[in-house]
């Protein structure tokens, strides 16, 4: 059996755990069986621009939007059937601002529930980037007087704009 400064016997250390709960990327929380929030590590306040005593004690739902609520109610309820549960949803910053996260939460033996939360901005924002910069491009497709096709490996027509259509006298609808 190899030898870990964190193993002591057959137990890890208490240190090794804490190390990971402060270190963490993502924001952990534990919830208590009414809602509150009892325990987080530097992350989670991060994420949500609190600190620690600010959050202790304070009801886990307060903290998101109210069209959020719903849903995560849900998604709690699913808590007491499933192993674990990840959704996509937003908390409200001190700063008032909505922040997009991804919340993975399992519960405890003990009905506390232990939540992850990922702050997803950046994933968020990369994928609007990419849903504007594909609606400028089917729309330069469209709009240009250059005829414009393009075929998939297989060889079939996936575009025909209309300035192919007044090129060819062929109509998308015949081609595609």
């Amino acid at each position: 059996m190899s030898h870990s400064p964190f193993r002591q016997g057959n137990v890890v250390s208490e240190e090794f755990f804490q190390s990971i709960f402060s270190q963490a990327g993502d924001g952990i929380f534990l919830i208590d069986d009414q809602g509150a929030m009892i325990e987080m590590n530097p992350r989670g306040c991060e994420i949500l621009g609190y600190s620690r005593e600010e959050l202790l004690g304070q009801p886990v739902m307060k903290f998101h939007p109210a069209d959020e609520l719903d849903h995560i109610q849900e998604k709690l309820a699913s808590l007491a059937t499933e192993k674990r549960v990840t959704t996509e949803s937003a908390f409200i910053r001190k700063d008032g601002t909505r922040v997009p996260v991804e919340i993975t939460g399992k519960m405890l033996s003990n009905r506390q529930i232990i939540g992850l939360l990922r702050d997803i901005s950046e994933r968020k924002q990369a994928g609007q980037a990419l849903i504007d910069s594909e609606r400028k491009f089917r729309s330069l497709v469209e709009q240009s007087p250059d005829g414009i096709f393009m075929v998939d490996e297989e060889g079939s027509v996936v575009e025909w704009n209309h300035g192919q259509e007044n090129i060819s006298g062929l109509k998308r609808d015949d081609v595609m």
